[in-house]
């Protein structure tokens, strides 16, 4: 992602910890990809705009990440199952 490490932070305050403001809240994270057993479709319309649609498949992703000294950050992210079929539509002006 940044392999010249020009992101790379020369300094970094300690983290401080802070009460959970919404201890009921979760975050769920997804990994949205194409559908490999179904076709995009592109379409254009009369102003150019172009739409496309697909079926997406929805996967668990659990990302871990630490300091790893004078490297800086790194992370991991394991791709768990499938959890969801979507289908998706999006236009571009």
């Amino acid at each position: 992602m940044d392999p010249d490490g020009l992101l790379k932070a020369e300094t970094i305050e300690p983290l401080q910890n802070f009460p959970n403001p919404d201890p009921d809240y979760g975050t769920l994270m997804v990994l949205a990809e194409v559908d490999p057993a179904s076709a995009v479709e592109v379409t254009r319309d009369a102003s150019g705009n172009i739409t496309w649609e697909a079926n997406e498949l929805l996967r668990l992703v659990d990302i871990n990440w630490d300091v790893n000294g004078p490297l800086g950050l790194r992370s991991k992210t394991n791709v768990g199952p499938v959890v969801e079929r979507t289908r998706r539509h999006f236009t571009s002006a």
